[in-house]
């Protein structure tokens, strides 16, 4: 493990240099392993599977290939990934092969016996979903009692020396004002942090949230002051770069921001769809290519995937403000050699070493 680190570590360091050819696969991959949710949420129509969703047999070929590429990161999400039978099949095999294993989950299926199952595979890090107090959270996700469900699943998961919990919210104008009492309600469960991004627009994938939740330039200043609060009164709290969450109102007012910036889709990102599709990020807008049919290092390295690359490079492609890509992009962004000291001494650093280094706590 620790030399597929020096070698994610060296690409980073080239992608940040200039090089937007990857020279191993991605640091992070993501598989969405279903479409089907358990959820009716405001801010996403994700809702039932296609009949073709990849099997467990071609998962663990999937994960088997992701290693020997020198992935380091596997993260397990959906639709509603705990809706797979055979997801704590998945970790336990991705366990195996040395990658650091998560899960974005609603939490609305988290009993006992099968948070105990993914705990005895390996899991690393769980995300659950809380968007709102709870009135709100039930409210948005179209669930009477959800707020009730995740937050016990979380508090219960946050005590059993497993893996990592952190809250994930979506930031919408039905929340905004309940962020620090999220944030505080994150502190009291007990849970590791809160990871935060607004609701964006991506049919691609079936974002295609309620126009009326939909963040814009009119609630950037208030996005900006009840961010300032939480980091005031939690600054542990959330691990994720100070640029991203200080440049998020800046984003509200002008979407073109994230297209400034080179980013690390297509190189240190990739996400797997739930039929095999291989694509550069969470925005699904060109496929490389698919692993039925064909390995992962085939599609990888392809035509498709390098005509992406070009097109990433020059900013054709949507922008987004997704928390698992943007914050790397940020972070490698015209990173001169003495600001290395202050990234490394960063939460969002320490919480991506944990990501990578196989360990739980």
């Amino acid at each position: 493990m620790g030399a597929r680190r020096l070698a994610q570590a060296a690409q980073a360091g080239l992608f940040a240099l200039g090089r937007r050819t990857p020279g191993r696969g991605p640091a992070k991959l993501a598989w969405e392993v279903t479409e089907r949710c358990n959820s009716r949420c405001r801010t996403c129509n994700r809702r039932d599977a296609p009949p073709d969703e990849l099997s467990t047999d071609e998962g663990v070929a999937l994960i088997r290939e992701a290693a020997a590429l020198g992935v380091l990161s596997l993260s397990f999400s959906g639709g509603e990934p705990l809706l797979r039978r055979d997801l704590p099949a998945l970790v336990r095999e991705a366990t195996d092969c040395g990658l650091h294993t998560s899960i974005s989950t609603n939490g609305l299926a988290l009993q006992t016996d099968l948070a105990a199952e993914l705990i005895a595979a390996g899991v690393c890090t769980m995300y659950l979903s809380l968007d709102g107090m709870e009135a709100t959270h039930d409210r948005i996700r179209g669930v009477p009692g959800g707020f009730r469900r995740v937050t016990e699943a979380a508090a219960a998961l946050a005590h059993r020396g497993g893996p990592r919990v952190f809250y994930n919210t979506t930031i919408s104008r039905a929340n905004l004002a309940e962020l620090p009492a999220i944030a505080a309600r994150a502190v009291a469960d007990g849970v590791d942090g809160l990871t935060v991004q607004p609701a964006q627009v991506a049919t691609a994938v079936g974002l295609a949230p309620d126009p009326d939740l939909v963040l814009s330039s009119g609630d950037a200043e208030e996005l900006a002051r009840v961010l300032a609060i939480i980091t005031e009164r939690h600054p542990r709290l959330i691990p994720l770069p100070a640029r991203y969450l200080d440049s998020m109102p800046e984003f509200l007012r002008r979407p073109a921001l994230s297209l400034e910036v080179p980013c690390v889709a297509g190189i240190l990102h990739g996400v797997v769809g739930s039929r095999g599709d291989v694509f550069p990020c969470p925005v699904e807008f060109a496929s490389m290519g698919s692993v039925r049919g064909s390995s992962l290092r085939d599609v990888w390295w392809g035509e498709r995937a390098r005509d992406l690359r070009r097109r990433i490079a020059r900013g054709d492609h949507p922008p987004c403000w997704f928390n698992c890509v943007v914050p790397a992009s940020l972070a490698l962004h015209r990173l001169l050699p003495w600001g290395w000291f202050a990234v490394l001494r960063s939460p969002a650093a320490r919480h991506l070493a944990r990501r990578t280094a196989g360990g739980r706590r």
